[in-house]
């Protein structure tokens, strides 16, 4: 696998894809330090724009792939969730990296931050099969959160050159929070609870309609108002 290519090349952003999932460990032990910058961010921003497309499936079958709105959504999160972590995603990496002993330089880190954000379309299309049971979503949800954290060692100690035990442990305690929202939404819905953003989502609804209520009062609204989402 090249790593002296500066410029970003499709076909090689494929051929890395396929090396990060089917073989981790090689694809970060050939990790050079060849590329540019260019390289890297563009294949962040192409994971955020296949992950954004990927999570728009189900909603095709609802007749809503034509809407507007739905592409406006993937540009604003290309830029949402793209650049904090090309920025802070990077810098922590590099943080992890300097207390394991591995590379600080902010490229190398940031190349290993750009291949383990496979994670981010592997995450969508797996959302697509989150309705189906929410233990199964609980299940998957843990998974993809360990596999991504399973990403990030290879990165650290392959390709950063970090020690491997201190970078479990690290990774390890960032996995509690993960695990224990699944595990907590598990809990939730066992227990026929409503999460927190369910109860706040209820009350925004019961605040609204009571707007609504009040202004058809005022006869500020036509009695057969009748409030769309799409509004």
């Amino acid at each position: 696998m090249s790593t002296q290519q500066k410029n970003f090349n499709f076909s090689e952003f494929v051929n890395e894809t396929i090396g990060i999932i089917t073989s981790p460990g090689s694809y970060f032990s050939s990790l050079g330090e060849g590329k540019g910058w260019v390289s890297s961010i563009i294949k962040i921003f192409l994971y955020v724009a296949i992950a954004e497309l990927v999570a728009i499936i189900p909603m095709t079958f609802k007749g809503q792939f034509f809407d507007p709105g739905m592409y406006l959504m993937i540009s604003c999160s290309l830029l949402v969730v793209a650049i904090p972590i090309l920025f802070f995603g990077t810098l922590l990496l590099l943080i992890i990296s300097a207390i394991c002993g591995g590379n600080t330089n902010f490229k190398s880190n940031l190349r290993v931050i750009a291949s383990a954000m496979i994670v981010y379309p592997l995450s969508a299309f797996m959302s697509i099969f989150y309705n189906i049971n929410v233990y199964f979503q609980a299940i998957l949800s843990a998974l993809v959160t360990l596999y991504g954290l399973y990403i990030l060692y290879l990165g650290l100690i392959k390709a950063l050159g970090a020690k491997s035990t201190p970078a479990f442990v690290i990774l390890a305690i960032l996995a509690i929070f993960p695990i224990y929202s699944s595990g907590k939404t598990v809990y939730y819905k066992a227990h026929g609870l409503k999460l927190p953003h369910e109860q706040e989502a209820e009350r925004i609804e019961e605040r609204r309609k009571e707007v609504e209520k009040n202004l058809k009062q005022k006869e500020l609204l036509p009695e057969n108002y009748n409030y769309t989402p799409n509004e």
